[in-house]
């Protein structure tokens, strides 16, 4: 079996859909699924094709943002900052969090 992922924008734009690690993960874990190939859009005029395996063994695994706003894992060290300061000062203003510390 393949998979294809494909996102779109509001405005019909295909964008980056690679499956995050998670997903490949309990896609992995699945008993009765067995993915040869998974094809994703990866910006409006291109597609990806890649083995299933080759995505689930990468060391370039990709986070959702919702994951990582979920679990509180930044995607660089700016966000990094920002969390940092929202679980300290979870009533700090937006303004606040805008400023260098």
């Amino acid at each position: 079996m393949d998979l294809m992922v494909v996102r779109l924008s509001k405005t019909g734009v295909m964008n980056m859909a690679a499956p995050c690690q998670h997903c490949l993960k309990q896609l992995s874990e699945a008993r009765y699924v067995s993915i040869k190939n998974v094809y994703y859009s990866k910006n409006s005029e291109e597609m990806v094709c890649k083995k299933f395996e080759e995505l689930v063994n990468s060391d370039d695994k990709f986070i959702s943002s919702g994951y990582r706003h979920r679990m509180g894992h930044p995607r660089n060290p700016e966000e990094k900052r920002r969390f940092d300061t929202e679980k300290k000062y979870p009533s700090t203003t937006k303004q606040n969090l805008n400023r260098d510390v």
